[in-house]
C-alpha cells in the first residue's frame, strides 16, 4: 500500500463505508439509513484495539455493511412501488395485448408472471399495488400470482371471473363455443358466474364450464372443487367490506370511506352503490383522490361508461398537480379510445407523457398514442413517437409496431 499519504487510520475507513452507503441508497429508495448506521457503529465498537492487525475483520464489516444497505434498500423498494409490468413477445392493438405464432411473457413487479400461449387475445389492468384485473378475450394463459396479504387479482373469461390471491394455474378460454378451462397447480381459486354457488378449486383440481360441455370424467376434479354454502356473490358479502353508507350521512362519513379497498376486493358495484347512496354529484365534487380513482375504475368495469368518465375528469380537474391528476390523463385517453373517440384519446395519452414521461403508464400511454397517430393521419406523422418509443421502450408491447413504422420510412 502506497504510504507517500499516510497511513490508513480507522476514521478513512468508516467515512468511505459511510459514504458508499449513503451513495447506494440515494441509488435506490430513501429508507432508514440512521438506524442501519448505528448497527454499523455498533459492530464497528467491538473490533479489536489494533486496526491494523485486523484489517481483514474490518473489511468483512464494510461488506457486510453495504450487503446489508443493498438489500434494505431493495425490499423498501419492492414494497412501497406500484404494481407494473413488462411484456415481452405481444403486440398491442386498441387496449389489448395478443400473440400470434409465438408465446409472450408478461413480468410483474412484485414477482408475478403470466405465460402467454400463441394466438391468445387478452387486457391487463393495474388496480392496486398488489392487485390487478385480466380479460382473456381468446386464447390460453399460465397464471403465477405472487402472494401478498393484500393481493387480489381477477381474471374475466366470457360471463366468468377467476378470483386469485396467490397461486398457479392454467387458464383457457374458446370464445367460439364459450367454453373455459381451469387447471390448478398450486394454491385455489374462486370461480364465479356459472349457475350456482361459487366454486373453490384447489392445487390439482381441473374445471371445466359450462360443465355440460365437458366429458363427464373431466367435468371437474371431484377432491379439488368446493362448492361454497353460502351463494353470494363476492360484491354482496356483508362481512368483506362495510356497507354503503346514508345518503344523509356527514361529511366526515364522506371522507372516512375506502372505495379503493372495495375495488382491491372485486366489489365493484358496491363503489358503484355506495356513491349512489351518497349522490353522485356529491362525490365527485368531494371524495378523495383514490375514491375518486375507484369510483371511476369500478364504473368502468361495470359497464358505466359516462360515470366512469365523469370521475375520471372530477379526479383531473380536482387533483391535476398531483400524481392520481396525471394518471387521470392516461385513464381518460384510454377511456375516450375505448369509445372511438380517437382525438380526445390522443390528446389526453399526449397529457400524460408529456407529464409523466417515466410514469407508470408510460409505456403503455406512447404506444397507444403511436397507434393512434397512424390511424388519424398515417405512418409518417407516428414516426417520432414510434422512433421515440424504441429508444425509451425497447422490448415493449408496442415495440413490433414501432419498428414497422420506422422501417417503412
Amino acid at each position: 500500500m502506497p504510504t507517500s499519504r499516510g497511513p490508513l487510520s480507522e476514521r478513512h475507513v468508516a467515512d468511505a463505508l459511510r459514504t458508499l452507503a449513503n451513495e447506494h441508497a440515494r441509488e435506490r429508495e430513501p429508507f432508514d439509513k440512521r438506524r442501519a448506521w448505528q448497527r454499523i457503529e455498533h459492530l464497528r465498537a467491538r473490533a479489536p484495539t489494533s486496526f491494523w492487525e485486523n484489517a481483514r475483520w474490518q473489511l468483512s464489516i464494510a461488506a457486510v455493511a453495504v450487503t446489508t444497505l443493498a438489500l434494505a434498500a431493495s425490499a423498501y423498494f419492492r414494497a412501497t412501488a406500484p404494481l407494473r409490468y413488462e411484456a415481452h413477445g405481444a403486440t398491442s392493438l386498441g387496449g389489448n395485448l395478443s400473440t400470434e405464432a409465438s408465446p409472450a411473457e408478461l413480468e410483474f413487479s412484485d414477482e408475478s408472471r403470466i405465460s402467454v400461449s400463441p394466438h391468445s387475445t387478452f387486457s391487463v389492468d393495474v388496480v392496486g399495488k398488489h392487485a390487478a384485473l385480466t380479460r382473456l378475450m381468446q386464447g390460453k394463459l399460465h397464471v403465477r400470482v405472487h402472494h401478498e396479504p393484500d393481493t387480489n387479482w381477477h381474471f374475466f373469461a366470457g360471463r366468468y371471473e377467476v378470483q386469485v390471491v396467490g397461486t398457479e394455474f392454467d387458464l383457457a378460454w374458446d370464445d367460439q363455443s364459450e367454453r373455459l378451462t381451469l387447471s390448478m397447480v398450486s394454491g385455489e381459486v374462486r370461480v364465479l358466474g356459472a349457475p350456482g354457488p361459487a366454486r373453490v378449486v384447489k392445487a390439482g383440481g381441473t374445471l371445466h364450464l359450462p360443465e355440460s360441455s365437458a366429458p363427464a370424467s373431466a367435468a371437474v376434479a371431484t377432491a379439488p372443487v368446493e362448492a361454497p354454502v353460502s351463494t353470494v356473490a363476492v360484491t354482496n358479502e356483508p362481512n368483506s367490506a362495510p356497507a354503503p353508507a346514508s345518503p344523509h350521512g356527514s361529511a366526515r362519513d364522506f371522507t372516512a370511506l375506502d372505495w379503493d379497498a372495495l375495488l382491491k376486493a372485486g366489489q365493484f358495484t358496491a363503489v358503484l352503490q355506495s356513491a349512489e347512496a351518497f349522490g353522485i354529484e356529491r362525490a365527485l365534487q368531494s371524495a378523495t383522490a383514490s375514491n375518486l380513482k375507484a369510483l371511476a375504475q369500478a364504473a368502468r368495469y361495470t359497464g358505466h361508461a359516462p360515470l366512469s368518465l365523469r370521475a375520471w375528469h372530477a379526479l383531473r380537474a380536482r387533483f391535476a398537480s398531483l400524481p392520481p391528476g396525471t394518471q387521470a390523463s392516461f385513464f381518460l385517453g384510454r377511456s375516450y379510445e375505448e369509445q372511438g373517440d380517437s382525438a380526445n384519446a390522443l390528446r389526453w395519452l399526449g397529457t400524460y407523457v408529456s407529464e409523466a414521461p417515466s410514469g407508470v403508464y408510460a409505456s403503455e400511454a406512447l404506444g397507444r398514442k403511436l397507434l393512434l397517430l397512424v390511424k388519424i393521419s398515417g405512418k409518417s406523422a407516428a414516426f417520432s413517437s414510434a422512433r421515440d418509443y424504441l429508444r425509451r421502450f425497447p422490448g415493449g408491447a408496442y415495440e413490433k409496431t414501432a419498428r414497422a413504422i420506422v422501417e417503412a420510412e
